[in-house]
C-alpha cells in the first residue's frame, strides 16, 4: 500500500497543477525565471510529498519488524504494539511544516500577492506548504520512533561481545539516514534549468541535516551508553585481576596472565556503537549520494552552457 499511495499522490498532484496550467502558462509566476525552472519545481512539489508518503508507509513497515525483533528477547514485548503515533505528535509536526513553508519557503511576500498571482501562483503556494507540512508529519512520526528505540535501549538485554541482537537499533537509524538523503536527493530536479540556485537547497539542509544526525544517533544512544558503561566495567574488573594476579615465571601463572592481557586486549577492541563494518561503510555511502547528485546538476549545468555556447 505505500507505493500504491505514493503513485496515488503523483497522479493527484499532477492532475492539480495540470489544471492550473503550471508546465506550459502564458505568463510566469511572480518568482520565476523561465518555463524550465517552472518544470522543475513542479516536479519537486510532485514528486517530494509522494516519496514523503511512501516513505511513511515503508518505514513503519520497517520499524514494526524491528520493534518485533526487539520484543522477541524481552520478558514481557511492549514496543511493537506502541508503534502507532499519537495524532497529536503528527499534528504538531504538519504544523511545524506549514509554518517553516510560510516563513522561508513560498515566492509571494504578502496575501494580496498571492491572490492576485491567480490560480496558479495559488497552487503552487499550497503545493509548496504541501512539501514541509509532509516532511513536518515523516519527520515527527520517525522521531517518535526513535524515541521507542531510545526506550527500548535502556532495556534489553546487553552482552559486550556479542552485538547481533543490537542491529535493530542500528538498523533503525540508518533507514532513516537513507531516507532523509533520498528527500535530498530529489531536490536536484528543482535545477532542471541547469541553473543551481544555492538558496533553493539551503532551506532543505538546514531541516534534513540536523534531523538526519538525530534520527541516526537517538535509536542507538541508549544502547551505546550502555555499552561503553559495560565496557568501562569490564575493563576495570580485568585490570584488577591483572594486578593482582602473581608475576612469577610458573608456567600456570604465566598462562593465567597471558589470558587476562588477552581479554583485555579484545575488551579495549570491542565497539561501542551496535554498528558493524559492512554498516558503517553503508552509513558513509549514503553521506555520499546528494553531494554527488548536487554535483552531477552543476556538471550538467556548465556541459548545457558549453554546448549553448557552441
Amino acid at each position: 500500500m505505500p507505493i500504491a499511495s505514493g503513485l496515488f499522490s503523483v497522479c493527484a498532484l499532477t492532475g492539480l497543477l495540470l489544471t492550473v496550467d503550471a508546465f506550459s502558462p502564458e505568463t510566469l509566476p511572480q518568482g520565476f525565471e523561465s518555463t524550465r525552472q517552472l518544470i522543475g519545481i513542479n516536479l519537486l512539489l510532485i514528486l517530494l510529498p509522494s516519496y514523503m508518503v511512501c516513505a511513511w508507509g515503508l518505514s513503519e513497515r520497517r520499524s514494526w519488524h524491528l520493534l518485533g525483533q526487539i520484543d522477541a528477547v524481552l520478558p514481557q514485548p511492549r514496543f511493537q504494539q506502541r508503534l502507532r503515533t499519537p495524532p497529536v505528535v503528527l499534528v504538531a509536526g504538519g504544523t511545524i511544516g506549514m509554518i517553516y513553508a510560510v516563513l522561508f519557503n513560498l515566492p509571494v511576500g504578502s496575501l494580496a500577492e498571492l491572490i492576485s498571482g491567480g490560480p496558479l501562483l495559488i497552487a503552487l503556494v499550497a503545493c509548496m506548504i504541501l512539501v514541509w507540512v509532509s516532511v513536518g508529519v515523516v519527520l515527527s512520526f520517525r522521531i517518535y520512533v526513535s524515541r521507542l528505540f531510545l526506550e527500548a535501549g535502556r532495556v534489553v538485554p546487553i552482552d559486550l561481545y556479542h552485538h547481533t541482537p543490537l542491529e535493530p537499533f542500528a538498523r533503525s537509524g540508518m533507514g532513516d539516514l537513507l531516507l532523509a538523503v533520498g528527500a535530498l536527493a530529489l531536490t536536484t530536479v528543482q535545477s532542471i534549468d541547469a541553473t543551481i540556485r544555492p538558496e533553493n537547497y539551503l532551506y532543505a539542509l538546514v531541516v534534513a541535516l540536523p534531523a538526519s544526525l538525530i534520527l541516526l544517533l537517538q535509536p542507538m544512544a541508549s544502547v551505546h551508553a550502555r555499552l561503553r558503561e559495560r565496557k568501562r566495567a569490564e575493563l576495570a574488573a580485568v585490570n584488577a585481576l591483572i594486578a593482582a594476579a602473581p608475576k612469577s615465571l610458573d608456567a600456570n601463572a604465566m598462562a593465567h596472565l597471558e589470558l587476562l592481557l588477552a581479554r583485555r586486549e579484545r575488551a579495549h577492541g570491542v565497539y561501542t556503537w551496535p554498528v558493524n563494518v559492512a554498516m558503517f561503510s553503508r552509513i558513509l555511502l549514503y553521506g555520499v549520494i546528494p553531494p554527488v547528485a548536487w554535483i552531477a546538476a552543476a556538471l550538467v549545468e556548465q556541459l548545457i552552457e558549453s554546448v549553448m555556447a557552441g
